[in-house]
């Protein structure tokens, strides 16, 4: 069955992102920076409200999360040195944890393929969410015109909503493919392992732990740091920009390698105990 245990996933995801953490601070700076930089961009020019907008300003910030975060799979499971400085810092010993490439795709092409598939799907989920929500100021207007506007029988409307929500689902694991092609496995080679609706329930369980708790952290923290200043200025607004750049790439951090765990589990058949 093409499942993992996606509570072992997510603890191993949380435990070496902490384990390494030293390592990783150090090679992730410039990623936190240009992040900051984007996120103050929004703030600055008024688009924290124009999704589109957001996503293209937030293009820098992207590229080199897309850098990291494969450099990070790679890392955590071939114990390769992330190169995101244009050099490369040394890192702490270990050995790998699984065999790399599995013989199917060399180091160069996995990586940039990886990269390049990464922000395809980063490009995807902008376009649609800002689309999507910049549409809605627009349906209310409607709404509002024309109030007595017939709308669709509540059975079928149901139905709709629940096709709609089936849709999203299957496709939620189509967002993470860049992590069998980080690891060096053909997309579609890994697309035949994971064929149907049973890997959707783990990777969304997944998701969900690596993502609530550290969200609930990261917004307690920014909620404490902000109240010495004034809200609006120049203090708050750089604070905020900081705290939700690393939260963001905590957390991205965090899910992409404990899926990479779980579908190793998938790949290699049996759990990674070292």
């Amino acid at each position: 069955m093409a499942s993992f245990d996606f509570i072992d996933a997510s603890a191993k995801g949380y435990e070496a992102i902490w384990f390494e953490r030293s390592y990783l601070f150090r090679v992730a700076i410039p990623v936190f920076f240009v992040k900051t930089a984007c996120i103050l961009a929004i703030i600055v020019f008024g688009a924290e409200t124009k999704f589109l907008m957001q996503g293209l300003i937030s293009l820098p910030g992207n590229v080199l999360e897309a850098i990291f975060i494969i450099g990070l799979i790679r890392f955590t499971l071939y114990r390769e040195p992330i190169f995101i400085w244009g050099k490369t810092i040394p890192m702490p010993d270990g050995k790998p944890l699984v065999e790399p490439y599995f013989g199917w795709m060399d180091r160069l092409r996995s990586y940039k393929a990886a990269i390049i598939l990464y922000l395809l799907i980063k490009v995807i989920q902008l376009g649609f969410s800002g689309s999507m929500m910049d549409m809605i100021p627009g349906l209310e207007a409607t709404v509002a015109q024309e109030p007595s506007a017939p709308g669709l029988p509540p059975l079928i409307g149901g139905i709709l909503m629940f096709g709609f929500l089936a849709m999203m689902v299957w496709v939620f694991r189509l967002f993470f493919l860049f992590i069998p092609l980080a690891m060096g496995v053909e997309p579609l080679r890994f697309l035949k392992r994971i064929s149907g609706f049973q890997i959707c329930a783990p990777m969304l369980a997944t998701w969900f732990i690596c993502f609530f708790p550290l969200f609930i952290l990261f917004i307690g923290a920014m909620n404490i740091l902000i109240i010495p200043f004034p809200q609006g200025g120049v203090s708050y607004i750089l604070m905020r920009a900081v705290v939700e750049g690393f939260s963001e790439t905590v957390i991205l951090s965090v899910q992409a390698v404990a899926m990479a765990f779980g579908f190793n589990e998938i790949l290699n058949g049996k759990k990674n105990t070292e």
